[in-house]
């Protein structure tokens, strides 16, 4: 058969399947990252952060450029170091935006449980 009734076959189910996995594998890179820059007690060049987070270089420099494009990390030009920025404060602080544009009104409140 071929046509319309074969849209959303199992091929294509196997597809959506892939990009779901390499959606959740690059949020979960993102997250280290900004973990590791959150954990650090002072800027990290390149190489150290690619270690603590076991990812090759060139992957941790597509996020921290990334990062830096939102506001959560900055690169220091002459030292060659990355650390947290003020999208990393505005994390901690439980808001997406700033003061201005988000006063957490339509924001659902969300609470951490011990387990």
């Amino acid at each position: 058969m071929t046509g319309p009734e074969h849209a959303g076959g199992p091929a294509e189910a196997g597809e959506e399947e892939k990009k779901s996995h390499a959606s959740m594998e690059l949020i979960h890179r993102t997250i280290i990252v900004l973990e590791a820059l959150a954990a650090a007690e002072g800027p990290l060049s390149l190489t150290e952060l690619s270690r603590r987070v076991g990812l090759h270089k060139s992957t941790a420099l597509r996020l921290l450029r990334s990062l830096g494009e939102e506001g959560y990390a900055s690169f220091d030009r002459e030292k060659r170091t990355w650390q947290a920025a003020e999208g990393m404060a505005r994390l901690q602080a439980g808001g997406a935006g700033s003061q201005d544009d988000n006063d957490g009104e339509d924001m659902p409140s969300i609470t951490c449980k011990a387990a």
